[in-house]
């Protein structure tokens, strides 16, 4: 660990040695100790953008239907879905 850099305050370095035969064998490894936190963190803002974003979504679908006035009454509101019906009623869409 290099002393003074502050990027390294929540890295641990582990350093395993060991010796087969003739050879050695050195292990290092560093684990982020803040690595936890930060997940944490990110899934927690993940979940809040994702309600934000449900509830603007919502948001801008009542608007959408506020403009073309749609009626609440109404079983499906769209006129695609009224004109074929009407379409298929009269037998011109098996044609």
């Amino acid at each position: 660990m290099t002393i003074g850099n502050p990027n390294d305050a929540d890295r641990v370095e582990k350093v395993r040695v060991s010796q087969q035969g003739s050879s050695e064998y050195v292990e290092r490894v560093v684990e982020d100790a803040a690595a936890a936190q930060r997940s944490f963190t990110y899934q927690v803002t993940a979940l809040m953008w994702l309600m934000f974003g449900a509830l603007e979504s919502l948001l801008a679908l009542r608007v959408i239907l506020k403009l073309v006035a749609a009626n609440p009454g109404n079983i499906i509101p769209l006129p695609a879905w009224y004109m074929l019906s009407r379409t298929c009623s009269s037998g011109l869409l098996w044609v």
